[in-house]
């Protein structure tokens, strides 16, 4: 069984894009943290992971348009992992989350710092996305 539920922060505003067939998808990044003790001392540091996510259909459009950077994110869905032909012709291996349904939590972070690292789909990325991902219409 491939599921995830996921609930962090979100990294940034969600990036609202459609496919060739005009489906929207929309993605961003969540940051999850935890909290864990130093080796050999009683120091707590909090390591944060920021996980790319996915969102296609109405779903994407009405994430774009009512979250925003910095706001709380339930969301629950599944891992997808692919691989793609780089610029220079190297074969690269990624994964992002892709949410089925999510809901809307208002508690905001305040925290200027929550940016992730920056990830941009390549054209072969996004291509994979649309021709992989199978979503039927009864689930918008």
């Amino acid at each position: 069984m491939n599921k995830v539920t996921i609930c962090g922060y979100l990294g940034r505003d969600f990036e609202l894009s459609y496919t060739e067939n005009q489906q929207a998808y929309a993605r961003t990044h969540i940051a999850v943290s935890e909290k864990r003790r130093k080796k050999g001392t009683n120091e707590v540091i909090e390591y944060t992971d920021w996980l790319p996510i996915v969102i296609f259909g109405k779903k994407a459009e009405i994430a774009s348009d009512y979250l925003k950077c910095g706001d709380r994110f339930l969301g629950e869905g599944r891992i997808s992992t692919y691989s793609y032909i780089n610029q220079d012709g190297i074969k690269n291996y990624s994964w992002h989350i892709i949410i089925n349904n999510f809901e809307f939590i208002h508690e905001k972070r305040n925290n200027e710092n929550m940016q992730p690292q920056e990830q941009n789909y390549t054209q072969e990325q996004i291509k994979h996305i649309q021709n992989n991902v199978e979503i039927s219409e009864e689930e918008f």
